[in-house]
């Protein structure tokens, strides 16, 4: 599912603001970091990166930021999502 560019911004500022009131440290990564530098808006996701200690107070922040946890199909990823965009 495609990702509109107002969802995708509230998304990653929402994840961003979330992860730093819970003190988890975190890389904006894959095509959010490609459009942070200029180039194209990504289409349906926002790639967050931290390390697998923090991965329980992150999904915790998020979930309490009003996103929903999701099962992820690998112990190292983990997933959540705000509306109909993946994090």
């Amino acid at each position: 599912m495609d990702i509109d560019e107002h969802q995708l911004r509230s998304t990653v500022a929402k994840t961003a603001q979330a992860l730093r009131a819970a003190g988890v440290s975190f890389a904006l990564g894959g095509g959010c970091a490609v459009y942070a530098h200029g180039g194209p808006v990504s289409e349906h996701d926002v790639d967050i990166f931290l390390t697998e200690r923090d991965v329980t107070a992150a999904r915790h922040a998020l979930v309490e930021a009003g996103m929903r946890a999701a099962e992820a199909p690998h112990d190292w990823l983990a997933k959540a999502y705000d509306g109909p965009c993946l994090v």
